[in-house]
C-alpha cells in the first residue's frame, strides 16, 4: 500500500529533476558545484558532467566525517579529488565567508540545496540565498527543494501532510519552514535570485513516471525550484552596487525578461522566466531513459537522526 501523499514517488523525481537541472546548468558553463547540506548526496560521482567540475560538499561535521569515510572505501581516489569538503553548521555559519575561504571562486556556478529548508528558519533560508547570490556569478544557478506553506500552517488541503508531518515530528525533526509558490518570484528577488523553475513533485511524476505507466502519487505541496543569478541586465533599473535586499533591486527582477537561448539551453526558447511551465526536455526523454537511470533517494517526509544531515 502507497502512503498518502506519495513520499516515495516525490523522492524519487525530485532527484531526477535535480541531476537533469544540474546537467543543464553544467551544459551551460558552470564549472562548480555546491552541494550544500550535502548529507549522502552522490552526485559528485555519479554524474559525468559534476566530475568534470569542481565540487564543494557543505554539511554538519559529524555527517561529513563519516560520509567521507564511505566515500574513501567505496570511491577510487582519481575519481574523487575534484571533491572538497566543507565542514559547516548552517544554522550559525557565515555562509558567504565560509565559501569563499574553501576556495569557491566568483564565477558561473550551479547549487544543490536538496531537502533542507523545510527543516530550517525563514532568517536561516533567506541568509543562505542572499549569500549565495552575492558569492556567484551572473548565470549561477540555485536548485533547491521547498514545502508549500500552506501544507504545514493549514491553511491549505493536501492529501498525506498529516501523515508525513507526524512522522518526521515523532523522529525530533518537524517540518518548519515553507514558502508560498505564488510569493516564491518576490521572495527569491528581495535576495537577489530570479525564479526560472518551479514544479511540484506531482508535476514531475507526470514527466517522469507517467511515461512508464506508473501511477504512483506525488505531493502536490513538495516543490523543486531553480534560480538565477541574474546579470547586469537582467537587474536594469537597480543601480550598481545595490545589495540583494534593495528594493530596486526587487522591482527590477520581477521586471518580465526573456533569456536568450545560448544563455539557457535546457529551456523554451522565447518564454519568460516567470510564467515558463517546465523543461521540455523532461517531455523529450524516452522511454530507455526513464528505465536506464534509476534515482536512488530518501523521502522527502523522512528526517534524519539528530546530529545528521537533512538530507
Amino acid at each position: 500500500m502507497l502512503w498518502p501523499g506519495g513520499p516515495r514517488a516525490s523522492a524519487v523525481v525530485r532527484t531526477r529533476l535535480i541531476d537533469d537541472l544540474l546537467g543543464a546548468a553544467l551544459a551551460g558553463g558552470a564549472r562548480q558545484v555546491v552541494l550544500l547540506g550535502a548529507g549522502y548526496d552522490s552526485r559528485a560521482y555519479r554524474l559525468p558532467a559534476a566530475r568534470r567540475a569542481t565540487v564543494f560538499e557543505v554539511d554538519h561535521p559529524a555527517t561529513q566525517e563519516r560520509k567521507r569515510r564511505l566515500v574513501e572505501r567505496a570511491v577510487p581516489a582519481g575519481e574523487r579529488a575534484h571533491v572538497r569538503f566543507v565542514p559547516a553548521d548552517l544554522k550559525e555559519a557565515d555562509l558567504a565567508s565560509l565559501l569563499r575561504d574553501a576556495g569557491v571562486r566568483q564565477e558561473r556556478t550551479a547549487v544543490v540545496w536538496e531537502g533542507v529548508t523545510n527543516y530550517l528558519d525563514a532568517r536561516s533560508v533567506d541568509a543562505a540565498f542572499t549569500a549565495l547570490a552575492g558569492v556567484t556569478a551572473p548565470g549561477s544557478r540555485v536548485i533547491f527543494t521547498y514545502m508549500d506553506r500552506r501544507a504545514l500552517d493549514g491553511s491549505g488541503t493536501f492529501t498525506g501532510i498529516a501523515e508525513w508531518a507526524a512522522s518526521v515530528s515523532a523522529a525530533g525533526e518537524p517540518f518548519t519552514f515553507g514558502l508560498l509558490p505564488d510569493e516564491l518570484p518576490g521572495h527569491l528577488a528581495e535576495q537577489g535570485l530570479s525564479l526560472v523553475i518551479d514544479r511540484s513533485a506531482r508535476e514531475a511524476a507526470a514527466d517522469y513516471l507517467a511515461p512508464l505507466g506508473r501511477a504512483e502519487p506525488a505531493a502536490p505541496f513538495y516543490h523543486v525550484a531553480e534560480a538565477e543569478v541574474p546579470s547586469a541586465e537582467g537587474q536594469r533599473g537597480a543601480p550598481a552596487g545595490a545589495p540583494p535586499g534593495d528594493p530596486r533591486r526587487r522591482r527590477a527582477l520581477l521586471r518580465p525578461r526573456r533569456i536568450p537561448p545560448d544563455d539557457d539551453p535546457g529551456h523554451r526558447r522565447g518564454v519568460r522566466a516567470e510564467s515558463r511551465p517546465g523543461l521540455p526536455l523532461l517531455r523529450r526523454q524516452g522511454r530507455r531513459d526513464h528505465r536506464d537511470r534509476r534515482p536512488v533517494a530518501r523521502g522527502p517526509g523522512r528526517a534524519p537522526a539528530r546530529g545528521r544531515s537533512r538530507r
